[in-house]
């Protein structure tokens, strides 16, 4: 697809090439610099939902690569929405261009919801959402990297098992309720099954499934996501153990362990960092409804 504005012309892509890649981390190093921010660029698409919608978006003035635009798609009627525009380009429109493309398609395939995601301590960022008519702040998310990882103790009631070929059904099962949502858990369960670098792992209590929770190996780090419980075996301490038991699996790669929790669920996040996980970025979330 290729659609113009006045100043930009915009491409899209199902994936990237390895020169195609290198120009996007190229960018986003740019960026990075400009507004002195870290936060890690996410290119994976194993968890969108739709297959079928372009990922990619590229804004172009000329033949010169001005800005790009990401959609993360882990749910039916929502889409995350990540973009860089190159120090040189900003004020121009590029970011307006990149959103008008993605919104037609998103539009054109029943999405709903566009979350934009911008590091807290991005200024620029913060200050064209902020100034926008369309989104509006929703929440915070915050990234979390272990620090000290506590002791792991065995309890003869829990146990936890790998998701494989012939546990599927039970994962699927107890997923799509620990999770509240049967779209994800099929996203997640056919990523594992696909020999990407994701594992899940199912949590039993007195032999009787109660909670998943999942692994990602990427990017150079070990991140947990994914964790949930049966509401009826909640408060019983299964989400303690659970991330007890992911963070050493997790330290297993021998990579740094990372956790992401919204800044509206304060009961997980007391529990991460009691576990030893400390605070190293924060992404804020604005919502805009098409």
């Amino acid at each position: 697809m290729k659609s113009m504005n006045q100043m930009f012309s915009v491409t899209t892509a199902d994936s990237l090439s390895t020169s195609g890649k290198q120009a996007l981390l190229s960018l986003y190093e740019a960026c990075a610099l400009a507004d002195k921010t870290d936060t890690p660029l996410y290119l994976s698409t194993d968890l969108n939902y739709y297959k079928k919608i372009p990922p990619f978006y590229f804004a172009w003035e000329k033949e010169k690569l001005a800005g790009f635009l990401v959609l993360f798609m882990p749910e039916k009627e929502e889409a995350e929405v990540t973009a860089y525009t190159h120090p040189a380009f900003r004020g121009r429109g590029c970011f307006r261009a990149l959103c008008a493309a993605a919104k037609e398609i998103c539009r054109e395939n029943g999405i709903r919801r566009l979350l934009y995601t911008v590091d807290a301590a991005c200024e620029s960022g913060q200050t064209v959402l902020k100034r926008s008519e369309l989104a509006s702040y929703q929440f915070s998310e915050y990234k979390l990297e272990l620090e000290e990882a506590q002791p792991y103790r065995e309890n003869r009631d829990i146990s936890f098992e790998p998701v494989t070929e012939e546990n599927t059904e039970v994962y699927r099962e107890t997923a799509a309720e620990a999770l509240e949502s049967r779209e994800t858990a099929e996203v997640f369960l056919k990523s594992m099954l696909s020999g990407s670098a994701r594992k899940g792992y199912i949590e039993y209590w007195k032999g009787i499934p109660a909670g998943v929770c999942h692994i990602s190996v990427q990017d150079g780090e070990a991140g947990i996501y994914g964790l949930g419980v049966l509401k009826e075996y909640r408060g019983i301490g299964l989400g303690k153990q659970f991330v007890r038991y992911m963070s050493r699996e997790a330290a297993g790669s021998g990579l740094p362990v990372v956790i992401e929790v919204d800044s509206d669920n304060q009961r997980a996040y007391s529990i991460y960092r009691k576990y030893g996980f400390r605070v190293v970025q924060q992404t804020d979330y604005f919502v805009e409804d098409l």
